[in-house]
């Protein structure tokens, strides 16, 4: 299945406005390069699909177990930001940290069994553990 994202730019600072199916949210950059800090960057979003990915993927899989999750939390940290700091430039290999917050009727052991099989099935995962081609189709003269 194919998913379809379209950015339309806004005309202030960097703002552009996301639209993914039936869902609108706003992306920006930080002021200290000239955004309006409205919304969160690109980058900041791709780690929230990850986070988000793996909190979904943990859910999943908890209850194909039927294990009971009282609490959960996925905090990523990761990426460079080249265009925000003169002295940092793009890392070769990029490395995305996370922590789980797990809080289930099941041992640390049988946690983390259960965290890396939600791994294995978190989409934003397997995308971005893939080689990925980007593909310029077309320059269009009017918006969709």
């Amino acid at each position: 299945m194919k998913v379809q994202a379209t950015a339309k730019f806004l005309g202030r600072g960097f703002q552009t406005q996301i639209n993914t199916g039936h869902h609108t949210f706003l992306s920006d950059r930080m002021k200290q390069v000239g955004g309006t800090d409205l919304g969160a960057d690109s980058l900041q979003l791709l780690l929230s699909a990850y986070a988000a990915s793996l909190a979904t993927s943990i859910v999943s899989v908890a209850k194909e177990k039927k294990v009971k999750i009282f609490e959960l939390e996925v905090v990523t940290t990761g990426l460079l930001y080249p265009e925000y700091d003169e002295l940092t430039s793009a890392a070769e290999t990029n490395e995305i940290q996370y922590t789980v917050h797990l809080d289930c009727p099941l041992n640390d052991v049988e946690k983390n069994a259960l965290i890396a099989e939600a791994q294995d099935k978190s989409s934003v995962r397997q995308v971005l553990a893939r080689p990925t081609t980007f593909v310029h189709c077309e320059l269009t003269n009017s918006p969709t």
